[in-house]
């Protein structure tokens, strides 16, 4: 891995453009090593350049500072030496734009968009020049909270908190439009922070920053003239919003223009810019043939895409609402609309509510699809983007728990893909052994045809049998086994075979057999049967934890110590020896893992097997419930904290048993029932009568009670 050492500091105040009274643009700036500098080397090249010359003797530098220094005689030659013996010990100078294309709410916030855009971009700019893991180091100098200072005149510091924040975000978005395989590489940015008057490693970068913004008769003509010439030497990372854009449109990467507009750099824009980005949108969109605009409106879909995959919800939601609010309408405007796009973007929608289990966002999206799919020709080719909208709308059917009506479906589906690929025999005849395959249809003796279409209806078939099995249904134990056995032969790629055997794997827990479930955790994180608990975990874990994994492996722990299985005490052991519970406190996207679904309910699964070892915490259980109950519009979790809640009542005793009875029977009192799915309304008033049956009861028969209703909730 290779590790790279920024330090920064700020020069300018950061005012819009046209600002009286500001002179040059403001920076931030500094210098990148490949080197960690320490304070005493730092503090060393000062004393060394200083002694260099009896000339440089008034030249203060305990601190230095440049603003503060530049009437001193002979500034503009120290400068231009420390510069000089910055590059020979191989300190690069580092600046981040003019920040004159902001024109936002204060200064500090220009200030710290200028310092995360840079940083990220400077990032960006590493990992391309190299093949290694980059693992960029940032200590940046302290800015006052000027607008802060304005309004109260008091002086204080921005939270360095706002600092990781807004560097996280753009990071964020940063990773979101590179490869898999480079966002691997990229390591967490290590930021910190540190005062300019008194660490020398940022005053270096404040020497920088006066040697690079100059202005003010602080350099003079002989040293501006050598900082001119060293341009090649100071990596200068652009930061003006409007040509970024405009580069990214005269390389015709459209979707990249679009996607940068409404989440990059949409803070600060003036209302010309606005004007100029949707001049040049409708000058190139209005050029390009349908097909091509297809072609960049798939790009921006796929764009949204991977902020779901990657669980950064918010941005993705960002993202939609300025395409629903500008975009469209634009399009509209300059006739260059399209349904399919429309359709698609409204699709990953859904697909972000279903992650996020909100179901009436779910079914809004639902019925704005098929209204736009009512309207929409349909040619062939968009079958197969139909048909991963159905499996999407399946999954919300599981969400409400209409599992009978998803099994209708998915059988429909199945059936409806088969006969259809019956004609890929005809336009592709030949077995890899050049005999005729006979068959549209997998089995053993065939060569399988490959679909990765019906590889996920089968496979999300398994994951209905499973939630059906969870009530104690045995009967469809066979019939998911089946459609388990068909969905390994459809799917083309090991990868989703992998993900498939995850499936598996919770289709033979629910059902008992912890042996057959173990074998296909083995099989999901690529080893072979029999492998130790401690090994899977360790792939599960990787560089980025495998969430459901570890929801599914928590489950089966949980289920193997509840039916006395032998293996309960060594998966356990293991899961702690792993330092789960660590690995899940990190953030990933926009959130921490355990925070959220699926992160909640390993907590909450976690905490269950801790309580029935002796080893009860109140904590974990606690929060998971609290993360669970915290969004009413996500029924299908709110469902599960209830679960939760009433779960953690049959472990624990106490004076405020009843307290908390009492506040559960509260929560779910207050559940809206006309506002549910039918098949949620159901579960409604079975927790209803169930919190009814309370009174009068001893404590554990009020357990009991509240064991079956935790029971009979689907935990997806």
């Amino acid at each position: 891995m290779k590790n790279y050492y920024l330090y920064l500091d700020e020069s300018g105040s950061f005012e819009p453009q046209g600002t009286p009274n500001i002179g040059r643009a403001s920076i931030v700036a500094g210098y990148l090593t490949e080197k960690a500098l320490s304070e005493a080397e730092a503090f060393a090249l000062f004393q060394e350049v200083r002694a260099s010359k009896e000339t440089y003797a008034s030249i203060s530098i305990e601190p230095f500072h440049g603003m503060e220094e530049y009437r001193r005689a002979h500034l503009g030659e120290f400068i231009e030496d420390m510069v000089r013996a910055m590059f020979a010990r191989g300190m690069k100078p580092v600046v981040f734009g003019e920040g004159r294309y902001y024109d936002i709410v204060n200064s500090d916030r220009t200030y710290l968009n200028i310092l995360a855009d840079g940083v990220v971009k400077l990032a960006m700019e590493l990992l391309a020049q190299t093949e290694d893991d980059v693992q960029l180091h940032v200590l940046y100098a302290w800015r006052k909270a000027m607008s802060e200072k304005e309004l109260s005149d008091q002086k204080k510091m921005i939270a360095q908190e706002e600092y990781k924040r807004r560097i996280e975000e753009r990071m964020a978005l940063g990773k979101s439009r590179i490869s898999r395989v480079a966002q691997k590489r990229l390591q967490p940015i290590d930021i910190k922070e540190g005062s300019a008057r008194k660490l020398h490693r940022l005053m270096l970068a404040d020497l920088v920053c006066t040697a690079v913004r100059g202005g003010r008769q602080k350099l003079d003509a002989v040293a501006r003239e050598y900082i001119r010439e060293q341009k090649n030497n100071i990596l200068v990372i652009e930061d003006d919003a409007m040509e970024q854009v405009r580069r990214l449109f005269i390389e015709n990467r459209i979707a990249d223009a679009i996607y940068s507009w409404y989440l990059i750099y949409e803070e600060g824009r003036s209302e010309a810019d606005c004007k100029k980005f949707h001049d040049l949108l409708a000058a190139n969109l209005k050029a390009m043939s349908v097909r091509s605009r297809e072609l960049q409106y798939d790009i921006l879909v796929h764009a949204m895409g991977t902020l779901i995959d990657s669980r950064q919800f918010v941005q993705a939601e960002h993202l939609s609402a300025r395409l629903e609010e500008d975009f469209f309408p634009f399009l509209q405007e300059i006739d260059c609309s399209s349904d399919t796009f429309y359709f698609n973007k409204h699709f990953y929608d859904l697909t972000r509510h279903t992650h996020q289990g909100d179901t009436a966002a779910s079914q809004r999206e639902i019925e704005l699809c098929n209204e736009i799919l009512a309207r929409m020709p349909l040619p062939l080719e968009s079958a197969w983007s139909c048909t991963d909208y159905r499996i999407r709308e399946i999954e919300h059917l599981k969400n409400i728990y209409a599992y009978e009506e998803a099994l209708e479906r998915l059988k429909k589906l199945e059936k409806g893909l088969t006969e259809t690929l019956s004609i890929l025999p005809i336009i592709h005849p030949m077995r890899k052994d050049g005999k005729q395959k006979k068959s549209a249809l997998p089995n053993e003796e065939e060569e399988p045809l490959y679909s990765d279409l019906l590889g996920k209806v089968s496979s999300s078939m398994v994951q209905t049998y499973s939630l059906l099995m969870q009530s104690g249904e045995k009967e469809h134990w066979q019939a998911g086994r089946n459609a388990s056995h068909r969905a390994f032969q459809y799917f083309s790629q090991e990868a989703d075979r992998m993900r498939h055997a995850q499936s598996r794997a919770a289709l033979e827990y629910w059902g008992g057999n912890y042996e057959e479930a173990r074998h296909f955790f083995a099989k999901s994180v690529g080893l072979s049967e029999g492998a130790a608990f401690s090994e899977i975990l360790r792939r599960m874990l990787g560089s980025r934890p495998n969430l459901f994994g570890l929801m599914h492996y928590a489950k089966w722990m949980r289920l193997a110590f509840r039916d006395g299985d032998e293996s309960a005490e060594e998966m356990f052991a293991a899961w702690k020896q792993a330092n789960v519970e660590e690995r899940l406190n990190e953030k990933d996207g926009d959130h921490i893992r355990s925070k959220g679904y699926p992160g909640c309910v390993i907590r909450w699964d976690v905490a269950a097997v801790e309580a029935r070892t002796g080893q009860y915490r109140d904590e974990p259980f606690h929060a998971a419930i609290v993360d669970m109950l915290e969004d009413e519009k996500d029924l299908t979790v709110y469902f599960m904290g209830l679960a939760a809640a009433a779960d953690r009542l049959t472990f624990v005793d106490g004076k405020n048993w009843e307290k908390d009875a009492k506040e559960l029977r509260g929560i779910v009192n207050l559940l809206k029932e006309e506002e549910m799915p039918e098949t949620m309304r159901v579960l409604a008033e079975k927790w209803k009568d169930g919190m009814e049956r309370l009174s009068g009861l001893s404590r554990e028969e009020k357990k009991s009670i509240l064991k079956s209703l935790a029971r009979a909730t689907p935990i997806l």
